[in-house]
C-alpha cells in the first residue's frame, strides 16, 4: 500500500519554536522495510516519526533542532 505522508520539522532548541514548511513523501509499505509491518495510517505515522526522531534510541530525540511531526497520512490510489 502506498501512503502520502505530510510532515514538518520543529526546532525545539529555540523559543518560540520554529517550524519548517510541510513536505510530502510517498511511502510504499511493499518496498520500504521500515514500513513493511504497517497496516493502517496510524502505523505509518508512528513508524515515520519513530524513524526520524529516535535514530539513536528511545530516550533521546535524534535532532532537537529538527524534530519531525507528521501532519497527515493519506492512502494513495494505486
Amino acid at each position: 500500500m502506498k501512503y502520502k505522508v505530510r510532515a514538518l520539522a520543529v526546532d525545539l532548541t529555540v523559543v518560540p519554536h520554529t517550524y519548517t514548511v510541510p513536505r510530502d513523501e510517498i511511502i510504499d509499505t511493499a518496498t520500504n522495510q521500515i514500513f513493511e509491518a504497517c497496516a493502517t495510517i496510524r502505523d505509518v505515522e508512528i513508524a515515520y516519526e519513530d524513524f526520524w526522531n529516535y535514530l539513536n534510541g528511545d530516550d533521546e530525540v535524534h535532532d532537537p533542532s529538527a524534530k519531525v511531526k507528521v501532519l497527515s497520512v493519506t492512502p494513495v490510489d494505486q
